[in-house]
C-alpha cells in the first residue's frame, strides 16, 4: 500500500514539473528581503541541533580503524563512516582556553572527523620559520596542537592526518636539502620521487610528529587510535607537479634522465626493439638507453591534468612509455614511504596522494595504498591579477557536477572518500551542495567526506567568529555560513546514520593495462561515453584496473573507451566501445575486445553518431538489461533504491528515505511530494530537509529537525557581472557582516502515524533554542504548518 501511495505521489510530482515553467532565479538579483541570521558559537546541549549522539566518545573507543574490502571498520568489527571538515595551518593551534569548546561545537554538529593539513610547513606549520631549516619544531605550537588533538579525541572526533601539504621547499640546513632546493622549490616537490636524500627530509619531519609523545593523551601520535588514517601527500604526485619538471636544477634533471634510461633498458633488450615500438623517426641517432642518452621530453605529457598537447600526438609510443615510467615512479615512492611509516609503528590505513587524480596512470599508482581519496570544488573562484572571478552557476542544472566525477573516479577494492570538497562562497546556490554530497556519498558507499574548510586562519576568538555582526570572510571558512555549516546537523544524520541506503547494483568502468597507460590524448570519459555522467545517480560506480582480464563482480562492466583492449569474458555483463582502434601502446596492432555471453561490442562509428547508443545497447543485451539504467521518467533520474530523484531541468533533488526526506533546488511556487511530506516552497530556490531525531521513521517520529536554507550573502554584497558571463568579486564587493539570509516561505504537510499525541512546531535560533511557536493543525493523519520567514531562522523543530 505504501508503495502504491508513493508511486502516485511521484507521478504527481512529475506532472507539475513537466507542465510548469518555473521562474528562473536571476543571477544578478541581490538576496530578496535579506534578513540577519547567525550561527551560534555554542549549540545548546540536548537541543534539536545537538546530534552528538552520532559519535562515540572518545575517538578510538571502538578500536583501531582498518580497511576491510571497500569500507572501513572499527576494531570491534562495526562499519565506520566519517563526516567532517578540514582544519589547516594556523587553525590547528587554537588558544587552549577555546580548544575544548571548538571540539565540542564540531561534535555537536555531527562532525566525527577533522582532516589535519598544512601542519608540516609554511607560515601555518608547527616548525620555526626563522632558522636555516624547515624541521625544527616550535615547542609552543606543538603544545597547542597536542592539546587541540586531545580535545578533539575526547569529543569523539577522529583525525585524518595529511603528512605533506604545507611544505613547498627546503632550506640549506635541512637533512637532504640537496639540489639547491631553497632556490628551486621544484627540486623538493619533484626530488622526493627520485632522490632518497630528499625523501629523508620528509621522513625527518614526519618522524618528529608521529614519534612524538602527546602529553595530553599519554600516547605517541603513531599509536593513537583517534587517528583513523593517513594521507602521505596532498595533490602532489608527479602528475600534479608536472609543470615543475621544466624548472629543475641541472643535477636533479640528470638524475631523472638516468632513471628514465634505466627503466627503458629494463623494458627493451636493445635500442632496435625500442625503435620498433616508438618508430625510428621518434628516436634521435645519439639516443640509446644502454648509454643513458635517451633525452627527457617533458612535452610528451605537458599539463596532463587539464589539456592534451597536440604536438605530442604523433609520438604515442614514446609518450605512453613516459607516462608509464612516471606512474611506476609514483608507485615505488608510495611503497617506500608506506614501508617507512610501518617502521614507525603506524597501523592505520594509509592513502597515497590525497586528492587522487584525473589521470588514469596516476590513479593506478594509488592502488598500493589502503584507501583512496579525491577532491572536487564547485565554482572555485579564479584569481586574475587581484580580483577573483566565479560563474555563480548552480551545480544542479548542469548535472550536479561534482557527483558524477567523484563517483566515477572511485577505485574498486578499497575504501573511498572525498577529503576535500566545497561549493564555494560567494556562489548563490551553495546550499544545494551539502545535502547532495551527503545523500550520494551514502548511496555510493563512500567511507569519508571532509569539507574544506571549517577555518583556515589564525583563531580570532570564538565569540568574534560567531558574532551576529561577523560576515563570511573567505571561500575557505564555512564555520558561520548558514548555507554550508548551518546544514551540518541534518546532513550528518543522512551520512553517518546511513539514512540513504547503498545502491543495489554496481557498474564498473574498466581500465585494461593499455587503457591505463595510454597518454592523455584519449581523455576519460571520451565524448562517446558521456552517458557515464548519469550512471552514478542510478547505480554504484567504480573505476577498476586490470592487466588483461577483467575479474570484477559488478552487475555491468563498461570499457573506459581509451583503447579497444581488454578481456571481459568473465564479466556478468559488458558493453564495450572505443574510438581508439589500437590495442597496444605503440600503434602496432589493432585491438579486439573479448565480450562475455551477456555482452556487446559497439562499432565506433555507431557510437559516434548516436547519442542514445548506450541505452539502446542495454536493451539489446542477451537476457535483457537486468534492471540496469531504467529510462528516465519525464526528466527524473531515480536511484535504484528509489530514495533519490534528480532532475537537471530545472535543477531539483528529492530525498525520500524513511528517516530523512526533503527537496533541494529550484522548485519555487510548486509542491513536491515524498512518501511522508508534501513541501510547497514559495521561493525560487531553497533546500528544505526534514530528519527524524529519535531514529524512528519520519511519520512515527516524536522529534524532527527541519533545516530550510536558501541564498545567503554578506550585507553590502555586490555582484559584478563581466562581459564573458562570469562575475568579479573584490574584497569590497563581497561585503561585510552581518550575514543576510533569504528567509524561506513554505508550507509542509507531514503524514503521521496513529500516535494520538500531536506534534508542536517551533522556530529555533542559531544555537537550537526555541524562539517562537509556529501555528499548526492536525487533520486525521496529516500535520499542516506554514512558515512565512518570521522569525528569521533556518531551523525548525517538530516535537511531541
Amino acid at each position: 500500500m505504501a508503495q502504491a501511495v508513493r508511486g502516485a505521489q511521484f507521478g504527481l510530482t512529475l506532472s507539475w514539473l513537466f507542465a510548469c515553467a518555473l521562474r528562473a532565479a536571476s543571477e544578478q538579483t541581490p538576496i530578496p528581503e535579506g534578513a540577519p541570521f547567525h550561527l551560534a558559537a555554542d549549540v545548546a546541549t540536548g537541543s534539536a541541533l545537538d546530534v552528538s549522539f552520532l559519535l562515540q566518545r572518545p575517538a578510538g573507543a571502538q578500536g583501531r580503524v582498518r580497511a576491510q574490502g571497500e569500507r572501513f571498520v572499527f576494531g570491534d568489527g562495526t562499519p565506520a563512516r566519517f563526516w567532517g571538515v578540514n582544519l589547516c595551518a594556523d587553525a590547528l593551534y587554537p588558544p587552549k582556553g577555546e580548544a575544548a569548546a571548538i571540539a565540542k561545537r564540531l561534535a555537536m554538529s555531527g562532525c566525527n572527523l577533522v582532516r589535519i593539513g598544512y601542519w608540516d610547513g609554511g607560515t601555518g606549520g608547527v616548525f620555526r620559520q626563522d632558522l636555516d631549516n624547515t624541521s625544527t619544531i616550535d615547542p609552543e605550537r606543538l603544545d597547542r596542537l597536542d592539546y587541540f588533538f586531545a580535545q578533539l579525541k575526547d569529543a569523539g572526533v577522529y583525525s585524518l592526518l595529511v603528512l605533506s601539504m604545507g611544505r613547498r621547499s627546503l632550506k640549506s640546513g635541512d637533512v637532504g636539502g640537496v639540489f639547491d632546493a631553497e632556490a628551486a622549490p621544484a627540486a623538493y616537490q619533484i626530488g622526493r620521487f627520485f632522490d632518497p636524500r630528499t625523501r629523508q627530509a620528509d621522513e625527518t619531519v614526519w618522524r618528529s610528529l608521529l614519534g612524538h609523545g602527546n602529553p595530553y593523551t599519554g600516547l605517541r601520535w603513531a599509536d593513537d587510535l583517534a587517528i583513523m588514517g593517513i594521507e602521505i601527500l596532498n595533490e602532489s604526485s608527479l602528475y600534479y607537479a608536472y609543470r615543475l619538471f621544466t624548472g629543475l636544477p641541472e643535477a636533479l634533471t640528470a638524475k631523472v634522465q638516468q632513471q628514465w634510461n634505466q627503466w627503458l633498458a629494463r623494458r627493451y633488450p636493445n635500442r632496435e626493439e625500442m625503435a620498433r615500438h616508438w618508430g625510428s623517426e621518434n628516436i634521435r641517432p645519439e639516443e640509446d638507453p644502454a648509454t643513458g642518452t635517451v633525452a627527457l621530453d617533458f612535452s610528451l605529457l605537458l599539463d596532463p591534468l587539464w589539456r592534451e598537447n597536440p604536438s605530442a600526438a604523433p609520438r604515442e609510443g614514446r609518450g605512453n612509455d613516459w607516462n608509464r615510467f612516471l606512474a611506476e615512479v609514483c608507485r615505488d615512492y608510495y611503497l617506500a614511504e608506506i614501508r617507512f611509516l610501518r617502521s614507525l609503528g603506524i597501523q592505520q590505513p594509509i592513502a597515497c596522494n590525497g586528492g587522487g587524480s584525473l589521470v588514469a596512470a596516476d590513479v593506478w599508482s594509488n592502488q598500493v595504498g589502503d584507501f583512496f581519496t579525491q577532491h572536487s570544488y564547485h565554482d572555485h573562484p579564479r584569481w586574475e591579477k587581484g580580483p577573483m572571478f566565479y560563474s555563480n552557476a548552480s551545480s544542479l542544472k548542469p548535472g550536479l557536477l561534482p557527483i558524477p566525477g567523484l563517483s566515477l573516479r572511485r577505485l574498486a577494492g578499497m575504501p573511498y572518500g572525498v577529503s576535500e570538497y566545497d561549493f564555494c562562497f560567494p556562489n548563490d546556490w551553495r546550499a544545494e551542495g551539502g545535502p547532495a554530497v551527503a545523500a550520494y556519498a551514502a548511496f555510493q558507499g563512500w567511507s569519508l567526506a571532509t569539507r574544506f574548510a571549517y577555518w583556515s586562519g589564525s583563531w580570532e576568538g570564538r565569540e568574534a567568529m560567531y558574532s551576529p555582526s561577523a560576515g563570511i570572510r573567505s571561500i575557505w571558512r564555512i564555520h558561520n555560513d548558514p548555507a554550508a555549516f548551518g546544514q551540518w546537523p541534518v546532513i550528518a544524520l543522512i551520512f553517518l546514520r546511513g539514512d540513504v541506503a547503498e545502491a543495489q547494483k554496481t557498474v564498473d568502468v574498466g581500465f585494461s593495462e593499455i587503457d591505463t597507460f595510454y597518454r592523455e590524448r584519449h581523455r576519460f570519459p571520451p565524448a562517446h561515453l558521456r552517458f557515464l555522467d548519469s550512471v552514478p545517480f542510478v547505480h554504484k560506480t567504480r573505476w577498476t584496473h586490470f592487466e588483461q582480464v577483467y575479474k570484477g563482480d559488478a552487475d555491468l562492466a563498461v570499457s573506459s573507451g581509451r583503447s579497444t583492449s581488454g578481456d571481459y569474458s568473465q564479466a556478468r555483463a559488458a558493453i564495450l566501445a572505443s574510438a581508439n582502434p589500437w590495442g597496444d601502446l605503440y600503434g602496432l596492432q589493432r585491438g579486439t575486445f573479448i565480450a562475455p555471453k551477456r555482452g556487446l561490442v559497439m562499432p565506433a562509428d555507431t557510437v559516434a553518431k548516436n547519442e542514445d547508443w548506450f541505452l539502446e545497447a542495454l536493451q539489446r543485451l542477451p537476457d535483457g538489461h537486468g534492471g540496469l539504467m531504467p529510462a528516465a521518467q519525464e526528466g527524473w533520474v531515480e536511484s535504484d533504491t528509489r530514495e533519490l530523484r534528480y532532475r537537471r531541468d530545472p535543477g531539483v533533488l528529492a530525498l525520500d528515505t524513511p528517516r530523512t526526506q526533503g527537496v533541494v533546488g529550484f522548485v519555487g511556487g510548486q509542491a513536491l511530494a515524498t512518501q511522508d511530506l508534501v513541501i510547497r516552497l514559495e521561493n525560487d530556490f531553497g533546500s528544505v530537509v526534514a530528519s527524524s531525531l529519535d531514529g524512528r521513521p519520519l511519520r512515527d517520529s516524536g522529534r524532527i529537525l527541519v533545516v530550510a536554507v536558501g541564498r545567503c550573502q554578506n550585507a553590502d554584497f555586490e555582484r559584478l557581472p563581466q562581459p564573458d558571463g562570469r562575475f568579479k568579486a573584490t574584497g569590497k564587493s563581497l561585503g561585510a557582516g552581518p550575514i543576510l539570509i533569504e528567509p524561506l516561505r513554505f508550507t509542509m504537510e507531514l503524514r503521521v502515524g496513529d500516535d494520538a499525541r500531536p506534534l508542536s512546531v517551533h522556530a529555533l535560533d542559531g544555537a537550537g533554542q526555541r524562539i517562537a511557536n509556529i501555528p499548526s493543525r492536525q487533520e486525521g493523519n496529516s500535520l499542516f504548518f506554514s512558515v512565512d520567514g518570521k522569525p528569521t531562522t533556518i531551523y525548525y523543530e517538530l516535537v511531541k
